[in-house]
């Protein structure tokens, strides 16, 4: 019998129950292994943000056995504007990790990013992963990479009540703040080589059409009246949970800890095998050189969510950022992640390279 030949294409709708399927069969590794669950519509968020997100998927059959996407958003270098592509859900199936699946569809990936005139591409890759490295090292017909440092992924265990300076008041934007908030994250991300750019449209469009990220969700803390830092506490239930297939022995004795301490005191729900749990993403966020406003706003969302359905808060900041000052005190566990930048212009992937400074990047990227 014939053997079938493995199809390169792009997803599509009619692929959602398949590509989900995929993603359950691929489960990463770490303190906490597991998946992404996107269900019930696996890209809905992506173009939502953008209708240029796509997914090359690898077809054997009926089956779908590999995918590997890109997702776009805005990106500032000095005066310069992009619109970006993040790099994404590298996938293939457990039976097909030993073949060329993954070269080709980073290599169809690449001829889209060209097709659709991509200047500039972000990946990340948890770090030390020798299998999502390789594509950094200019095989399967990608440019060269530049590494950008790392990403600090800090994710909150919101077990104890932590104590707020009495600097600043903590509360919740109205619509007459949005020119204020606009400014100051703005203000904020020119501080960084790499950064997003806010308009009051795009602003309004995160708080209107995004499930889960209305003004509501928006924590600020201000200062003399001054906004001086905000963060969105963000659901992502409404698009995303982790599934866990595997936790390690630390993250075992967590749950444990938790399910006991439960009995008695607020605790986060528990980390449970072969269950997904909710957590919330704090997105969005920026300071006015105020850190110390920036701590007070996590500790209060840290105290907010103690005892409430969600497991962890996770925060996203580059590992040399002062702002990790932050998140001192709070209990919880970090991943790392490394940041590699791809352009069509192999000058410009060098300047920003070896230009001073930290990246910044926002939501989309860890969606």
């Amino acid at each position: 019998m014939a053997t079938e030949r493995i199809i390169i294409d792009q997803l599509t709708d009619a692929d959602n129950e398949a590509i989900l399927d995929l993603s359950h069969r691929c489960p990463q590794d770490g303190v906490i292994g597991g998946y992404p669950d996107r269900s019930p519509e696996f890209r809905r968020i992506h173009q939502q943000i953008s209708k240029k997100s796509y997914h090359m998927v690898a077809r054997k059959g009926e089956s779908l056995i590999g995918a590997f996407g890109a997702i776009y958003s805005n990106l500032q270098y000095k005066d310069e504007n992009f619109d970006a592509a993040y790099l994404m859900d590298l996938k293939v199936d457990p039976d097909h990790q030993r073949s060329t699946v993954a070269y080709r569809l980073v290599k169809e990936t690449v001829n889209n990013l060209i097709v659709l005139d991509t200047k500039l591409a972000i990946a990340t890759f948890l770090k030390n992963n020798q299998f999502s490295l390789i594509f950094t090292k200019s095989r399967a017909g990608i440019p060269d990479a530049k590494y950008l440092g790392d990403f600090r992924i800090f994710s909150i265990v919101p077990i104890f009540r932590k104590k707020i300076s009495k600097k600043f008041t903590i509360n919740h934007p109205t619509e007459e703040d949005i020119p204020e908030l606009v400014n100051l994250y703005n203000t904020f991300y020119s501080k960084y080589k790499l950064a997003p750019r806010m308009t009051d449209e795009l602003f309004r469009y995160y708080v209107n059409e995004i499930d889960g990220m209305d003004l509501g969700q928006i924590w600020v803390a201000r200062q003399d009246g001054k906004i001086k830092a905000a963060v969105c506490a963000w659901d992502e239930d409404h698009y995303k949970r982790w599934f866990v297939s595997r936790m390690s022995r630390m993250m075992k004795f967590l749950s444990f800890s938790l399910r006991a301490l439960g009995l008695l005191l607020k605790m986060p729900a528990p980390i449970c095998e072969n269950k997904a749990f909710k957590h919330i993403a704090l997105v969005l966020s920026a300071h006015d050189d105020c850190i110390d406003g920036m701590k007070d706003l996590l500790r209060s969302i840290n105290n907010f969510y103690r005892g409430k359905e969600y497991t962890i808060l996770q925060t996203h900041f580059h590992s040399e950022d002062p702002v990790n000052a932050a998140t001192n005190g709070l209990i919880g566990f970090t991943v790392h992640a490394e940041i590699h930048v791809f352009t069509k212009d192999k000058e410009v992937a060098r300047q920003i390279a070896e230009d001073e400074g930290f990246v910044h990047f926002e939501w989309p990227m860890f969606i």
